[in-house]
């Protein structure tokens, strides 16, 4: 972003919150960290914050989510490989289990086949 475009992002937020800090100090402080960060979605997110919200944004305010979009893409990246790692090492413990099962005995088997084909008695008595 420009120097110029901080200048107008300063300017909105002035607009709004008339007490905001104009000076040339708050500009040059304002541009350094914002010189890496489109002025389209600073603009933006200034708008957005003004609508919602009594207090002058933050520099983190300004830059909002799209700030740190790449580092949380990396974030999401890794703990979806570490989902994919852990949802399949469960399927592998569940196929462990039913390979290492017995059947029950065929009296057991018989029993339950017969109470679930029974009606259930859904008032209690």
């Amino acid at each position: 972003m420009q120097r110029y475009e901080v200048v107008a992002l300063i300017r909105e937020i002035w607009e709004a919150y008339d007490y905001f800090d104009t000076s040339d100090k708050n500009i040059d402080y304002h541009h350094e960290r914002l010189e890496d960060f489109s002025f389209e979605a600073a603009m933006k997110n200034v708008k957005q914050h003004i609508l919602t919200n009594p207090y002058p944004p933050k520099i983190s305010h300004i830059r909002g989510t799209a700030g740190s979009t790449a580092m949380q893409s990396q974030t999401d990246s890794h703990a979806s490989q570490v989902s994919k790692e852990s949802a399949e090492a469960y399927f592998q413990q569940l196929d462990g289990f039913s390979a290492g099962a017995i059947k029950p005995p065929e009296a057991v088997r018989r029993t339950i086949c017969e109470l679930q084909s029974q009606p259930r008695d859904t008032h209690g008595a």
